[in-house]
């Protein structure tokens, strides 16, 4: 989805009176750039109000899609609830 219209549709939400918290963006790019990088990992992420913290969270992801799209996808089916392990936990116990 385009940056544009994805904020305009995080816009619309938000002035229909649901709050969009927490949410977890992405931006996917071969290069970033400060657009995609504002409107789609920063401003829908922020805080309502200056001083308070944010649940919500924004991530950009560099790289070529063929690769990060089938990692990223390994990555939640190895974290997902069944899989009895959390990102980052190691498969040895120690």
């Amino acid at each position: 989805m385009l940056p544009e219209v994805f904020l305009k549709a995080v816009s619309v939400v938000r002035n229909l009176g649901t709050a969009l918290r927490p949410i977890t963006t992405a931006n996917f790019d071969f290069m970033q750039h400060y657009r995609p990088l504002q409107n789609v990992v920063n401003r829908p992420t922020a805080p309502a109000r200056r001083g308070q913290s944010s649940d919500s969270r924004g991530y950009a992801l560099t790289g070529h899609h063929e690769i990060m799209l089938p990692l990223l996808a390994a990555v939640l089916l190895e974290a997902s609830p069944g899989r009895g392990r959390r990102i980052g936990q190691s498969r040895h116990k120690r």
